[in-house]
Order: C-alpha cells, then sequence, then structure tokens
C-alpha cells in the first residue's frame, strides 16, 4: 500500500525502495495512520506500507 502526501492510499508504489522503517500497529488501516506525518510525504514522496510476518 502507498500512502500519498494528501493521505490517500492505493496499491503499489512508483520507485523503488530508497530506506525503511519499522512501525508496530493492529492493521494496515492504523499504519497508514501512524506514517501521515513522515518527513517523506512532506517533502512531495510516498511511503509505501507493507504487512509482515515474523518468521519465528
Amino acid at each position: 500500500m502507498s500512502v500519498a502526501t494528501d493521505g490517500t492510499t492505493s496499491d503499489g508504489g512508483r520507485s523503488t525502495l530508497g530506506g525503511y522503517s519499522i512501525f508496530r500497529a493492529d492493521n494496515l488501516a492504523a499504519a497508514s495512520k501512524l506514517v501521515k506525518d513522515c518527513p517523506q510525504l512532506k517533502s512531495g514522496g510516498t511511503v509505501e506500507v507493507y504487512e509482515i510476518i515474523p518468521m519465528d
């Protein structure tokens, strides 16, 4: 999922991975809210949100 500057979301991103951050959230909707203040968005970029599965 990608989160745009205006907070809208879409499936998939437009560019390659340039860095990453790890957030803990109950679901993808909650994760989208967590990243809405990300500096990348404030500079006109996008943020992709992915769910990860622990590999214990």
